[in-house]
């Protein structure tokens, strides 16, 4: 079964053998939720100090941030960042043969696409908890607002339609230029330039929500009402951060030729995530602006 063609050229490229194994790498079998049928078999990234140095890092992170250690807590985060990013390189291969053998008269195939890969669903259900954990700042903004007296209170101000109108456009570009790369797997180059365009929109729509509010004199220590908005607004800028990691890891794969059809896992979460801040950036535009107007 190993002497399939192409497979020792794939295992060579893999940096490993794992003996006994259809494919000559680490795998493992994906199954069904319920019926538990066996779906497909994928390949798994191999041995190392890479997922341990990541978890120690991530824990070192967050207990250090409880005493306030910022330095070090700080040098954690980057390092777990690596070292997931070094882990996660390994994965998401495209197998030399498409399907294998792994019991008598029993034949799967090796990867998944889109919805069929466990990849997507792992970042549908973050998704889940990241809209969760945003809808606790919606619920808190809705609530201190219909608690004041004015929306927006004294001292506080909504910024200008104009701003908000060219942060959802630039969103909804970029999600565009998102899926689209998604569907040019077959042009590095491509998918490198849609991505780095889909990079520039979602940077230049946070710095016009940013730039809007600051121009209305938005001051998060003056009021409850303005903390809320702050909130949202970081919030945001965080996940920007986050597709700019996603998107110039994404290009890096693209480039050095790991995105494939067959192997597209980087790209399909990285355009999820895509399509989740740019709903999440154009709710919380809607709700700081339109909110006033409603309970008006």
């Amino acid at each position: 079964l190993w002497q399939q063609p192409g497979l020792a050229a794939d295992v060579e490229a893999g940096g490993y053998w794992l003996p006994g194994s259809p494919t000559g790498r680490r795998e493992t079998l994906i199954t069904s939720p319920i019926s538990a049928r066996i779906l497909h078999l994928t390949q798994l990234p191999g041995d190392g100090w890479l997922p341990f140095i990541a978890a120690f890092a991530t824990a070192g992170f967050f207990l250090l941030l409880t005493v306030k250690m910022l330095m070090l807590a700080a040098l954690c985060g980057i390092t777990a960042v690596v070292a997931i990013i070094m882990w996660l390189w390994q994965s998401d291969r495209a197998a030399a043969v498409p399907s294998v053998q792994i019991g008598e008269h029993v034949v799967v195939p090796v990867g998944a696409r889109g919805a069929e890969k466990h990849a997507w669903w792992a970042m549908v259900v973050l998704l889940i908890v990241d809209g969760t954990i945003f809808a606790s700042f919606v619920f808190a903004h809705i609530h201190v607002s219909m608690r004041a007296v004015v929306c927006p209170p004294p001292g506080a101000a909504l910024p200008a339609a104009h701003w908000q109108f060219l942060a959802a456009a630039l969103l909804i570009a970029g999600s565009a230029a998102a899926y689209h790369a998604r569907r040019r797997l077959e042009s590095p180059a491509a998918v490198s330039l849609l991505i780095g365009a889909a990079m520039a929109c979602v940077c230049g729509a946070f710095a016009a929500q940013w730039y809007g509010h600051l121009q209305a004199g938005l001051a998060p220590t003056t009021s409850a009402w303005s903390a809320t908005v702050g909130a949202m607004l970081s919030y945001q800028g965080l996940h920007v951060v986050v597709l700019l990691i996603m998107g110039g890891y994404t290009i890096v794969r693209a480039l050095s030729g790991l995105l494939q059809e067959r192997a597209s896992a980087t790209i399909d979460s990285t355009t999820l995530m895509w399509h989740y801040v740019t709903v999440q950036g154009i709710v919380f535009s809607a709700l700081v602006n339109l909110l006033p107007l409603w309970m008006d």
